[in-house]
């Protein structure tokens, strides 16, 4: 039996500065989120696409979508974990691995 599904993961990139949210109606901290979906086969995570960068209010979530490529020149690197980027080769290493031994 094979276990293929999907699941979406939400990253905080940190605060960015403090500023009037119209919906709380004060002064609160606002944050970058970055949000992305993947696949996993037996929990190894495999592909991801839908990335998503947030500026949002820390306690109503309220915000915007932002620009990512505007963002990714602030960040030091790719936020999303290397598992979930290079997730697909583990799979292709271990079928790799039982082909060549039982060759």
């Amino acid at each position: 039996m094979i276990i293929w599904g999907w699941k979406g993961a939400t990253l905080t990139l940190g605060r960015v500065e403090q500023q009037y949210c119209s919906v709380c109606e004060r002064e609160r901290d606002f944050f970058y989120t970055f949000t992305y979906k993947y696949s996993h086969l037996f929990w190894i995570p495999m592909f991801s696409w839908s990335t998503e960068y947030f500026y949002h209010c820390e306690i109503c979530e309220r915000g915007w979508q932002v620009d990512g490529a505007e963002l990714k020149t602030q960040l030091e690197g790719n936020p999303k974990p290397l598992i979930h980027r290079f997730g697909w080769i583990i799979p292709v290493a271990i079928g790799g691995i039982l082909v060549v031994i039982n060759v």
